[in-house]
C-alpha cells in the first residue's frame, strides 16, 4: 500500500505547474480582466444554490463555492462579451461530447485573515493570494457505466509571512458500474497538502493522505446488501509528527429494506484496524461499529439520514476509547429556491495532541442556502463542536503549561454571496468568524477572515 501511495504521488508532483512561481501576480491579473470583460453582458441560467456539508471540525478554510452546477443554456449577449462566450460555447463543444468530457477550471482568491495563524495571543494579520487550477475528466461507457478524475493544483501566498506560502494537490478517481441488480462502486482520493480544512491541528503541517474505498451492493426484493472495504493512509512530512503516521483498513457490511417507496431502513457493521508506523505502536487498535438507522424521504419537503449506534476502540497497550455514537441529517426544502441542511454527529476520532490516542467529538451544524435573484444566491452556515480528549497529557515546553484531559469548544459562522456572471464564471464574497475556547489556554484563538474570488469551470 504504502509503495503505491509513494508511486502515486510522486507521479502527482511531476504535473505540478512550476510556471506559476514566476508568473502568477501577471497571470491573475489577466485572468481578472478577461472575466471582467465576459461578464458585460452575459446572462445567468436557473441554478440552484449548492450546499456544503460540514467539515469534520469546523476550523476555518472554507474555500468559496465553484462554479453552480445544473443544466445551464449557452450564455448570450451581444458586443465583444457576447464573442467571447461564444467563443467558450465552442471550446465546451470540442471537450464534451456522448463518450468523453474534459473539464477544466480555475480560481483566484483573495482572502484577508485576522489571525493567520491562529494565535491565543499577539494575532498577526495578513493577506493571501490563492491560485487554483485544474482539469476534470469524465468517461461515460456501456451507456449504464462511468469512470471520472479531477487534479487541483493550488498556491497560496502570503504577503507577510512568506515562509507560511503552500502548495497543495488533489487527485481523485471514481468509477460506477451499474447492472440490472448489482452495482460496483470504486474511488481514490490522493492528498498532498498543508491545509488544516477537517483536522484538528492549528498549524499547516504537510503531509500525504490517501484514501481508497469500493462496495458492491445487490437488490433483490425489498433487500438491498452491501459490502465494502476502505483504507486511509496518512503520512507526515515535518519529524515532530512522524510518529502520528498511521494506516487504517475498514471492512463494512449493510443491509437495507424498504420501508416505503422512498424511504429504508438499515443496519450497519464498521469494522477497522489501525497500525501506526515507526515506534507509535501503543496506538494501534481494533475498531468496531454498530449501528441501526433510517434514510429517505419522510415528508414530501424533507429529507433524513439517521444512524445510532455503538463504537469502540480496542488498543494494544492503551486506553480502550468506547461510546454511542451516531448521525443524523435532515434536508429541508419548503420552495425551489431555499433549503436547509441540518446535522449533527458523535464519532470518536484519532487525536494528533501530545500523547492522547484519541477524542471524542460532538458536533452540529446549520447551513440555509437561499437563491436571491437569478445572479445572486447566498449560503450561511453555522457549527459547533465539542471535542473532549480522554487521557490526561500534556504541552511539554508550552507556556503556560498544561497537564489534564484537555476539552476545547469550537465555533464558527460564514455567510457566503455568490454571482454568476456567465455561465462559465462565478464571483463570490465570503465573510467567517471562528474560535475555539480550550481548557489548555494557549489552544484558544479567534480568528476573522474575508475572501473574495473569481472562477472560471467549462
Amino acid at each position: 500500500m504504502a509503495t503505491y501511495v509513494h508511486s502515486s504521488i510522486k507521479g502527482v508532483k511531476m504535473i505540478v505547474p512550476r510556471l506559476v512561481a514566476k508568473k502568477r501576480f501577471a497571470l491573475s491579473a489577466l485572468f481578472l480582466f478577461v472575466c471582467v470583460l465576459i461578464s458585460s453582458k452575459s446572462s445567468l441560467a436557473d441554478v440552484a444554490p449548492q450546499i456544503a456539508s460540514p467539515e469534520q471540525v469546523p476550523v476555518p478554510r472554507h474555500r468559496l463555492p465553484q462554479q453552480n452546477e445544473g443544466g445551464l443554456p449557452v450564455a448570450g449577449g451581444g458586443g465583444f462579451a457576447g464573442q467571447v462566450n461564444n467563443w467558450f460555447g465552442r471550446v465546451q463543444n470540442q471537450l464534451v461530447n456522448d463518450s468523453f468530457e474534459i473539464h477544466p477550471h480555475a480560481r483566484t482568491e483573495y482572502e484577508l485573515d485576522g489571525n493567520v495563524l491562529l494565535e491565543a495571543n499577539n494575532a498577526k494579520i495578513d493577506s493571501i493570494l490563492r491560485e487554483e487550477v485544474g482539469t476534470g475528466v469524465k468517461l461515460p461507457f456501456m451507456k449504464k457505466h462511468s469512470l471520472a478524475a479531477d487534479y487541483t493544483a493550488d498556491l497560496e501566498q502570503f504577503a507577510k509571512l512568506s515562509g507560511e506560502k503552500t502548495q497543495n494537490q488533489y487527485f481523485t478517481s471514481n468509477l460506477e458500474l451499474n447492472f440490472k441488480d448489482l452495482y460496483i462502486r470504486g474511488r481514490e482520493d490522493i492528498t498532498h497538502t498543508s491545509s488544516r480544512s477537517g483536522t484538528t491541528l492549528t498549524e499547516r503541517v504537510p503531509r500525504l493522505e490517501n484514501s481508497t474505498g469500493g462496495l458492491a451492493g445487490y437488490r433483490f426484493n425489498r433487500f438491498v446488501i452491501e459490502g465494502g472495504y476502505d483504507s486511509f493512509y496518512r503520512r507526515y512530512n515535518a519529524s515532530p509528527q512522524m510518529g502520528l503516521d498511521y494506516h487504517a483498513q475498514g471492512f463494512n457490511e449493510r443491509v437495507f429494506v424498504d420501508i416505503t417507496p422512498k424511504t429504508q431502513a438499515f443496519i450497519e457493521h464498521q469494522w477497522t484496524i489501525y497500525e501506526y508506523m515507526k515506534s507509535n505502536r501503543e496506538r494501534d487498535g481494533i475498531g468496531n461499529n454498530m449501528f441501526a438507522g433510517i434514510r429517505g424521504k419522510v415528508l414530501p419537503k424533507t429529507a433524513l439520514y439517521t444512524k445510532l449506534g455503538y463504537g469502540r476502540i480496542d488498543y494494544k497497550r492503551a486506553t480502550d476509547a468506547k461510546n454511542f455514537v451516531g448521525e443524523v441529517g435532515l434536508n429541508y426544502q419548503p420552495w425551489a429556491s431555499t433549503r436547509a441542511d441540518f446535522g449533527w454527529t458523535r464519532s470518536i476520532e484519532q487525536a494528533t495532541f501530545s500523547t492522547t490516542n484519541f477524542l471524542k467529538q460532538d458536533a452540529l451544524f446549520l447551513t440555509v442556502s437561499q437563491k436571491i435573484t437569478e445572479k445572486i444566491s447566498g449560503k450561511t452556515t453555522v457549527s459547533f463542536a465539542n471535542q473532549g480528549y480522554k487521557q490526561t497529557a500534556s504541552t511539554g515546553g508550552v507556556t503556560p503549561s498544561f497537564t489534564g484531559k484537555r476539552d476545547d469548544n469550537l465555533f464558527s459562522s460564514s455567510t457566503v454571496l455568490s454571482y454568476s456572471l456567465s455561465q462559465w464564471i462565478n464571483a463570490g464574497i465570503e465573510y467567517q468568524y471562528s474560535r475555539r475556547n480550550s481548557n489548555a489556554g494557549d489552544f484558544d484563538y479567534v480568528d476573522n477572515a474575508l475572501t473574495i474570488g473569481l472562477g472560471l469551470a467549462i
